[in-house]
């Protein structure tokens, strides 16, 4: 947090977003949370009135293919940014993420904060996404390797949980029940 005898220091992005303590501890927000539906819209990530989205892309990290809204706010004549993730498919956990919002904190980047999108569109590109893995995302049957992360990962931060899981499965100490 910011000290008010030291104002010179810089709110955190996920303080200016308001973002909960249990938000803030596990990196992510729930769906009705991030978006402009289910809740008032004043109440939603992207939705509220001072929020920008900058950019929307279709992307990849070390955990699989996702959408990555990048969306900032000023505070105090501060522009302070976010990129939430989700809608896509955790390739480690063999499942769709479709109900949560992954979020890490940007420094301030000239070339996207120049781009700005129109709220309305933005919520139609995030909607197409969702229709488009819709028959995707239902329940299927996923390995014993990805059950097994998952009951591991969700103990502790998964960040920190997936390289050790990695070590794991290439020393050959996960038995998928398969023979090859």
């Amino acid at each position: 947090m910011s000290n008010p005898e030291h104002p010179s220091q810089r709110l955190r992005p996920c303080e200016v977003f308001s973002l909960t303590a249990g938000e803030q501890l596990h990196y992510r927000v729930s769906d009705s949370r991030f978006q402009p539906t289910g809740l008032s819209c004043g109440q939603t990530l992207v939705a509220h009135p001072d929020v920008v989205i900058h950019e929307i892309t279709l992307d990849s990290n070390a955990f699989g293919e996702y959408l990555f809204v990048t969306v900032s706010r000023e505070r105090e004549g501060q522009r302070y940014a976010m990129t939430f993730y989700g809608l896509g498919y955790h390739q480690p956990r063999e499942r769709w993420i479709t109900d949560k919002w992954y979020w890490y904190e940007n420094n301030p980047i000239d070339r996207v904060y120049r781009q700005t999108l129109n709220k309305p569109d933005a919520y139609c590109q995030i909607q197409a996404r969702r229709l488009e893995i819709a028959d995707h995302s239902t329940d299927a049957e996923r390995s014993h390797q990805a059950l097994l992360l998952a009951l591991f990962a969700d103990g502790e931060e998964e960040r920190r949980a997936l390289p050790d899981w990695e070590n794991l499965a290439s020393l050959g100490w996960l038995y998928d029940g398969e023979e090859d």
